[in-house]
């Protein structure tokens, strides 16, 4: 079939539109197809089509690189790209470092989004692998004028890198072995948060996981983020989650909480300690974060003696007279459900209205068990006070006060 120039295309109707959106969009095998009907396109609507783009990068990238050459050598379809997510398939000790990205550089003038993922591999690896051209592409993506969500997983990254990216408002970092493990902070409620009114350099969200074998994330990334050569301020943080374990990682989290106590409104926290020592989690004291509204409490490992004790103590740091409004809390303990008075300490502190006293809904997450009893009886004096609805499948309780 004889190609047909792009200039040449009419304005094209919505049915055939609704079939590229179902065969095309976000496939980057039919690159040059997307190329040439988007110069058709005349509506703000139907540029967005072509917003998300998927790259998957193989153990040569020969074919990857094919897809990455198509969207540079088409200005037109790379500033419509608004979201990136490039999969690496492939362990570091067989990535061949002779293989370079060829061809004019990837530039994306509209990307928002951009995520550099390790898959298929139980070991991730370190970014100073890729070689160099592939990395000089990579920075000057994440050096994109309006790039604001930076998501980096199972790679090992130098946070240096960070110290000019003044733009980007969201970050999460997830090191190769959390990732491997399949630990991740819970995610942060963005459509709960306040507009972002923060100017250039100013960190909105921060999603970390710290304690996992040598990663010290909270402590290393303070330190990236106060460096003389960083443009990037932690002090304005709205959101916050991490995946923690022992006093260290206590202590890191604690200090960025003080740094960011005046601005924080989400925080997430999953807690995974090793040998069940909860004592460094009752360490945590959240009586400096005078503007939270949403607490996501996770307990993923121990038993119902020691966990419920210990969230409730993080519950009881919280401020009197605080503006939290949701509170979540999930215990992935064993014989939970059969042990409802032990969580008398956490019902205790979530009842009380002068600490607590705009509460609008606590969620409480248990494992489902055979002969469990009703999720009232965890939380009598919430339940006694709205609405308490349970999931007969997944146990999950909802109380509105």
């Amino acid at each position: 079939m004889t190609a047909i120039s792009p200039v040449r295309l009419p304005a094209l109707p919505q049915e055939l539109i609704d079939v590229i959106i179902e065969n095309l969009a976000g496939d980057s095998t039919n690159l040059q197809a997307c190329s040439l009907v988007s110069s058709s396109f005349r509506e703000p609507a139907q540029r967005r089509l072509f917003r998300a783009i998927y790259i998957h990068l193989d153990e040569t990238l020969d074919a990857s690189l094919i897809h990455a050459t198509q969207i540079t050598s088409s200005p037109r379809l790379a500033s419509f790209v608004e979201s990136l997510k490039i999969h690496f398939h492939f362990r570091s000790c067989l990535f061949k470092t002779r293989v370079s990205w060829d061809g004019p550089p990837l530039i994306l003038p509209r990307l928002r989004h951009l995520e550099l993922n390790v898959i298929d591999s139980g070991f991730g690896m370190y970014f100073k692998l890729l070689p160099h051209t592939v990395q000089d592409n990579l920075l000057r993506l994440m050096d994109s004028p309006q790039l604001e969500h930076l998501v980096v997983r199972a790679i090992k990254f130098p946070l240096r890198i960070l110290h000019s990216l003044d733009q980007i408002k969201h970050l999460e970092l997830f090191p190769p072995f959390a990732c491997m493990l399949k630990r991740d902070p819970l995610p942060l409620p963005y459509h709960a948060l306040t507009p972002n009114s923060s100017g250039p350099g100013c960190l909105d969200t921060l999603s970390l996981i710290d304690g996992m074998r040598d990663t010290a994330a909270f402590d290393e990334i303070l330190a990236a983020f106060e460096a003389p050569t960083s443009t990037v301020s932690l002090d304005r943080l709205r959101g916050l989650a991490g995946l923690i374990e022992g006093t260290e990682s206590i202590r890191g989290l604690q200090r960025m909480l003080d740094l960011a106590g005046g601005t924080l409104e989400a925080l997430s926290i999953t807690f995974f300690p090793f040998d069940a020592d909860f004592a460094s989690a009752e360490q945590l004291n959240l009586a400096c974060l005078s503007k939270l509204r949403w607490l996501h409490i996770n307990i993923a490992t121990g038993t119902t003696e020691e966990a419920c004790p210990a969230i409730a103590r993080i519950l009881s740091s919280v401020t009197q007279d605080s503006g939290v409004v949701d509170v979540v809390v999930k215990a992935h303990l064993p014989g939970g459900c059969s042990a409802a008075a032990r969580w008398g300490c956490v019902d205790e502190v979530l009842a009380d209205k002068s600490r607590f006293p705009v509460l609008r809904a606590c969620v409480v997450d248990l494992p489902a068990q055979s002969g469990s009893p009703e999720i009232a009886q965890f939380l009598p004096k919430l339940a006694a006070k709205g609405c308490l609805e349970k999931s007969c499948n997944k146990g999950i309780g909802m109380v509105n006060t």
